[in-house]
């Protein structure tokens, strides 16, 4: 007598979306370009203007951080959200 095995409900949220595919990665959205840009412009850019950069782009990771949280296909997704704003409000209090 063999069992098959069958993954539990939890685990196939934790990884799978709503057509059942693994959804680990998607390609880069508005928001996370937006803080790729302003994050590199604020390395290279002296000063307040550079400051400034930094900040657009660490507000456009929240951004998309809040909307993976709020709206992520899965349960990794929402999870990931959680992990990038708790590591950005971190990263801003020890400045």
């Amino acid at each position: 007598m063999s069992k098959s095995f069958k993954t539990p409900k939890i685990w196939n949220k934790f990884w799978k979306d709503k057509s059942g595919k693994i959804v680990l990665f998607q390609s880069p959205n508005r928001p996370l370009i937006v803080f790729i840009c302003f994050a590199i412009l604020g390395r290279f850019i002296p000063g307040i203007l550079g400051s400034i950069c930094s900040d657009i782009g660490r507000a456009a990771l929240m951004y998309w951080a809040a909307l993976e949280v709020l709206q992520g296909v899965n349960y990794f997704r929402r999870a990931l959200g959680v992990v990038v704003a708790v590591s950005v409000i971190v990263g801003i209090l020890n400045r």
